[in-house]
């Protein structure tokens, strides 16, 4: 059996399909993508990340995985960006960053505040922070995307490094979230409430 037959190549290479992402012959560990040696790809590898999860300590288990919800967050907000006024072309540049390797969940902190445990994951290439409340990491839910950056050419630009600081141990009262930008070499301090 074929995974992608011969007649679907050409579709798959539109931009519309799968024409922007980037695809690898083979995997991180050197597996080859045409698995039976027949001369068509059977599997397809891409860079880039699009999801996080969370697993389960004591078992190791997964419990929680974002799925699609980062890219759809991302890309709505990229829209929603584009209707307020600022240039198409900016929305564009943005999403163009995402497509090819996805908005790649870089780096994730946890952080208690007042009685709610929340997740902050940075988004590289997305150049924003995704805030969930994982008080019950079995069923978490999504509190806000904040970015600030709206054509990757000004603002805070690829987030690196995050740092959450509780409330106890901030200068002010509030607890803090500290982020470290690699393109932009900006420090972002956003309090959280």
């Amino acid at each position: 059996m074929t995974a992608f037959p011969a007649d679907t190549v050409v579709a798959t290479k539109t931009a519309q399909e799968l024409g922007r992402l980037t695809l690898m012959a083979k995997d991180a560990n050197g597996k080859f993508g045409d698995t039976d040696g027949d001369g068509d790809y059977d599997r397809l590898y891409m860079l880039g990340s699009r999801s996080f999860s969370i697993w389960d300590g004591e078992t190791g288990l997964q419990v929680f995985d974002s799925g699609e919800d980062v890219e759809r967050i991302v890309y709505n907000s990229a829209a929603d960006d584009a209707t307020k006024s600022l240039a198409l072309l900016k929305a564009d540049q943005l999403l163009g960053r995402l497509d090819n390797k996805g908005p790649e969940p870089e780096s994730v902190v946890v952080g208690q505040v007042g009685s709610e445990t929340y997740a902050f994951i940075g988004l590289e290439r997305a150049s924003g922070i995704l805030m969930y409340q994982i008080t019950n990491p079995l069923k978490p839910k999504f509190v806000q995307f904040v970015r600030n950056t709206t054509d990757l050419a000004d603002g805070d630009i690829s987030p690196e490094g995050l740092k959450f600081i509780p409330a106890a141990q901030s200068p002010n009262g509030v607890a803090l979230l500290v982020v470290g930008h690699e393109v932009t070499g900006s420090v972002a301090v956003y309090q959280i409430k």
